[in-house]
């Protein structure tokens, strides 16, 4: 299938795991426009993605313009290990310090705030860890799509699962506001320094885009003061 020529491990494993999940579900099913990455029975879809999820959005339209069901699948890496091939063959490992968190998805989710209102849509961000696979390459080379601000001696190669944990799902309004503090109002800082004091390790850069998107999907309302906004729940 074209639609699975630049699929990771890591999209492949978890595509696979959920196409077992239930009998007579359909991988790479073409619904019309798109092609869902799986088709359940009862004529709902799955959508495996490794990527920015906004770049769903013009097939989660019109999915859910169709009435569908629509569950998307998002792995968040929280421990990831890094995989180089070096030139002369020799494989090396290590730990990345990079961590993430649940509250790293909203980053991703920018572009479709306004549909995670939809009662048909449905987001299962997986706890995984991972593995980035990396080739050294003899000189320092930019990357295809122009991301990487300075030149580097490697590639990635790809991306594979080594296990899945911690599965959050978020359907409803209330599952998306157990990630707010319990205060009915309150300005990004304090946001961050409530959900600090509820042991809760979280920057005020991922609070900031939280709640962005928490405005633009209807969650909740903003009005300025000072030079900062006051969110309030609705």
């Amino acid at each position: 299938m074209i639609n699975t020529y630049n699929e990771t491990a890591l999209h492949r494993s978890l595509k696979t795991l959920y196409l077992i999940q239930q009998e007579g579900s359909i991988a790479e099913f073409n619904t019309g426009h798109y092609i869902a990455d799986i088709l359940r029975p009862d004529g709902s879809v799955v959508e495996i993605q490794t990527g920015s999820i906004s770049h769903l959005k013009p097939k989660l339209t019109e999915f859910l313009a169709q009435k569908r069901n629509v569950t998307i699948v998002y792995p968040v890496v929280t421990v990831k290990y890094i995989e180089t091939l070096h030139t002369d063959l020799k494989v090396s490992r290590k730990k990345s310090p990079k961590k993430l968190n649940i509250y790293d998805i909203f980053r991703e989710l920018t572009g479709i705030a306004p549909l995670l209102k939809d009662r048909h849509l449905r987001l299962e961000a997986i706890e995984v860890t991972a593995t980035e696979e990396r080739r050294q390459t003899d000189l320092p080379v930019q990357t295809q799509n122009g991301r990487r601000r300075f030149r580097k001696n490697w590639v990635k190669t790809g991306k594979r699962l080594d296990s899945a944990g911690t599965v959050h799902v978020f359907k409803t309004k209330k599952d998306w506001m157990k990630l707010l503090p319990r205060t009915d109002c309150f300005t990004v800082k304090e946001c961050t320094q409530l959900l600090l004091q509820e042991g809760i390790k979280v920057r005020q850069d991922q609070v900031s885009v939280m709640l962005w998107v928490y405005t633009h999907a209807g969650f909740l309302s903003r009005t300025k003061t000072g030079r900062a906004y006051l969110y309030h729940k609705q």
